[in-house]
């Protein structure tokens, strides 16, 4: 009897000791689970806070615009791959503060629309838009006089012709619609297509530098890529020194302004 009852005794302590056991480690692995669910809800969690507030940002921006530039008529939808309202909202504030008389725009669309608000606001100046894409000049066209800017903005058809800089072809826009255009204070690029070839942007301004006037400035849209990183970083070895300003945008926006110690001649 003893013995029978010194070998449950042991059964019941190895049973209450299985049973320990089983509680650690179910309270260990809780604790293994609780510490990896942080770790891949940390990524999700900033990926979800930072997507919010980017959104907020354009938001935040697109009332500004309709705010500051008594914009009455509503915009088209600037999403995708049209202008981000907040690079919108930067050449918004160029203009007011550059105040350009004359604005030339690579590729039109809701770009078009918010310079020539911001020059009515200013009381003067004028943008051309070059548009190689007929059936969108059209539409352009149209918004240009739905808001009733046709003062202030035009677009012009400018298809893509191949152009010779230093020995490489480009395809860029034939500048016939530019003939009327004696000096441009403001620069906006935001064409051609970046598929159409490698550094598609770049031949800008040695298209346009001779008429850039000495206190010109130029804005490069969706300038986060990789190709328009090399653009700008070519441009103010070629034409600058430049001073470049990177606000931050969704798609990244670079200003271009020349330093007091480089001006250029038109026509050097």
């Amino acid at each position: 009897m003893a013995l029978d009852h010194t070998r449950r005794g042991a059964r019941r302590s190895a049973a209450d000791g299985a049973k320990l056991a089983t509680r650690r480690l179910r309270a260990h692995l809780a604790q293994l689970y609780g510490n990896l669910a942080l770790r891949l809800a940390r990524p999700l969690t900033r990926a979800i806070d930072d997507t919010m507030f980017g959104h907020y940002r354009q938001v935040e921006s697109l009332i500004g615009l309709y705010e500051t530039l008594d914009i009455e008529f509503p915009l088209p939808a600037m999403r995708n791959w049209t202008v981000s309202p907040d690079f919108a909202r930067e050449v918004a504030c160029v203009i007011a503060e550059t105040r350009p008389e004359t604005i030339v725009e690579i590729g039109s669309g809701v770009s078009t629309l918010i310079a020539g608000y911001a020059l009515r606001k200013n009381g003067t100046g004028s943008v051309v838009s070059l548009e190689h894409d007929a059936a969108w000049l059209a539409r352009c066209a149209r918004l240009i006089e739905e808001h009733g800017l046709s003062k202030e903005a035009s677009v012009v058809h400018a298809p893509l012709r191949t152009t010779t800089i230093d020995g490489a072809q480009w395809q860029w826009y034939e500048t016939d619609g530019l003939g009327r255009v004696a000096s441009i204070d403001l620069l906006v690029v935001d064409g051609p297509p970046c598929n159409l070839q490698a550094l598609a942007r770049y031949p800008a301004l040695p298209v346009l530098i001779h008429l850039l006037s000495p206190e010109a400035v130029v804005m490069l849209d969706d300038a986060d890529r990789p190709d328009e990183r090399q653009i700008v970083a070519r441009w103010d070895r070629e034409f600058g020194p430049f001073v470049i300003e990177r606000p931050p945008t969704e798609k990244g926006c670079a200003i271009l302004r020349r330093r007091l110690e480089a001006r250029y001649t038109r026509g050097d």
